[in-house]
């Protein structure tokens, strides 16, 4: 039996609530910091329906006072994470799907809004999993822009990329740049099923091993 790619040659992820399993780690991060503010957080169910990626107006929105710095909110989160980052895990088959991408000789990429610097020098080295990756774009705040400069770069046609994410921002700006879609739903989505599937993605998956049949033939 033997595996035959069609037609995409470069995968993109989303990183977090994507390849890393980290959401209980981020609502907690969300709980500490209204804990600081002495406000009562907002449900993980509204989190899910709420939060995009403009997440100020989502912690204003919810009793956070509007002078509150991104940079102390930041320090806050970044302080959680150390505290209690010790058991997170990547999500459920991401090695087994980065493996198939190099067997199928797929360039692929990260597009994430964590932390500039954070990810390509401690979270994928933490994993191991930092040699499979050929571009890592951290920091990432305007995503439509930056899909649309990989393509220019890249000297490709967007049709030819896939992007998988778990949130409606990523999956709307990759639409946009004319990139196939997988909308990832799963207990450790950012955003509700209902949202994720608002941006019209062009797959809904549940598990990241479901990719794998879509993007293959089998002979």
């Amino acid at each position: 039996m033997t595996f035959k790619r069609i037609p995409w040659n470069i995968a993109i992820c989303d990183w977090n609530g994507t390849l890393l399993n980290d959401l209980e780690l981020v609502y907690g991060s969300l709980k500490n910091i209204f804990k600081y503010f002495e406000k009562v957080p907002p449900s993980l169910e509204t989190y899910q329906n709420e939060i995009t990626a403009d997440f100020l107006s989502f912690y204003r929105k919810h009793g956070i006072p509007a002078d509150a710095e991104p940079e102390l909110l930041n320090s806050i989160r970044k302080k959680y994470f150390k505290e209690n980052d010790g058991n997170i895990t990547l999500t459920d088959g991401a090695v087994e799907l980065l493996e198939t991408f190099l067997r199928f000789d797929l360039k692929i990429g990260i597009v994430s809004g964590e932390a500039k610097g954070y990810l390509r020098d401690e979270r994928l080295k933490q994993f191991g999993i930092e040699k499979c990756f050929d571009f890592v774009h951290d920091g990432v705040s305007d995503k439509m822009g930056k899909f649309k400069e990989l393509v220019k770069i890249l000297e490709v046609n967007p049709k030819t990329i896939f992007y998988i994410d778990d949130s409606f921002d990523g999956i709307a700006a990759a639409k946009n740049a004319g990139i196939t879609t997988f909308g990832f739903t799963h207990e450790g989505s950012y955003n509700s099923e209902e949202k994720i599937k608002a941006a019209k993605p062009d797959y809904i998956i549940k598990s990241l091993l479901e990719i794998i049949p879509i993007i293959s033939k089998i002979e």
